[in-house]
C-alpha cells in the first residue's frame, strides 16, 4: 500500500490515534500504521492507505487532521531525497504535463525563506 503522512493540528495529541482510527472504520478505509511511530510533540505519522481517494475520505470529515499527503520519500540532504524518489518514475507521468509547487513546513524549527 502506498505511503502517506498524516499531518495532524498541534493540540488534543491525546485523542489524534483514535479519532484516525473511529474514522477508519466510519469511511471503511484501511489504515495501518506503527503506533509505536506515534510522537505525541510531533505532528506527523506516516501510515499506509490504499489510494488518496480513500485518503481523502478520512480528511473530510476529521477535525484533528489537517491534511494527508502522498508519501514519495525522505532524507537528510537533498541527494538522499532525490535517490529516494528516483525509484518512483512510474508516479513521475502524472505530474509531468502539469503545473505544481513544493510547500516547505517546518515543526519545532523555523526556517529562513533561502533554508526552505
Amino acid at each position: 500500500m502506498p505511503k502517506f503522512i498524516v499531518y495532524f493540528a498541534q493540540l488534543h495529541e491525546d485523542f489524534r490515534l483514535p479519532e484516525l482510527d473511529a474514522l477508519s472504520k466510519l469511511e471503511n478505509v484501511r489504515v495501518e500504521y506503527d503506533p509505536r511511530s506515534y510522537i505525541r510533540s510531533s505532528p506527523f505519522l506516516v501510515v499506509e492507505i490504499s489510494s488518496s481517494e480513500q485518503a481523502a475520505k478520512l480528511v473530510r470529515r476529521a477535525i484533528l487532521i489537517r491534511s494527508i499527503i502522498e508519501y514519495w520519500g525522505s532524507g537528510r540532504t537533498y541527494s538522499d531525497v532525490y535517490s529516494e524518489v528516483k525509484h518512483e518514475q512510474e508516479r513521475w507521468a502524472l505530474y509531468k504535463t502539469s503545473s505544481f509547487k513544493f510547500t516547505v513546513d517546518a515543526f519545532g524549527k523555523s526556517l529562513t525563506q533561502e533554508e526552505k
